[in-house]
């Protein structure tokens, strides 16, 4: 479930405003220039007197996409429909250790990796001194 937040003249959402008072008048203007220079000869300038203000619809529509995507956000904790936190498996315990890992999971590949990464780090902790004189 999403909610709106009606942000849109707060915080990432004036960057957004900015890079379009920008973006927008820069390519219109860099239309109108070559438009000048097709009608004064350059065959290739039509070419750029068409595609700089597609640029500048499309940068439009990359605002209005992006300013829509900050306005609608999830709902958090402790809102009707929100699923309660997980809580974080810890690295060394549950996770390293094959013995408590979920029994549902039968790959026996993925067993022999979990117990040679808690072998690892049972004999050369991460962040310690080493163990092995490298």
């Amino acid at each position: 479930m999403r909610e709106r937040s009606g942000g849109w003249r707060f915080g990432p959402a004036l960057r957004l405003h900015a890079a379009l008072a920008v973006s927008v008048p820069g390519t219109l203007s860099a239309g109108w220039l070559e438009l000048g220079r097709a009608r004064a000869g350059n065959q290739l300038a039509w070419a750029y007197a068409v595609q700089w203000p597609l640029i500048g619809v499309f940068c439009g529509y990359l605002w209005w996409r992006l300013l829509r995507e900050l306005d609608v956000r999830p709902v958090g904790p402790g809102r009707a429909g929100a699923e309660p936190p997980r809580e974080a498996p810890d690295a060394v315990g549950a996770e390293a250790d094959p013995a408590v890992a979920d029994p549902a999971i039968a790959d026996p590949g993925l067993v022999a990796w979990q117990r040679y990464l808690a072998e690892l780090h049972a004999t050369d902790p991460p962040g310690g001194p080493t163990g092995r004189g490298r």
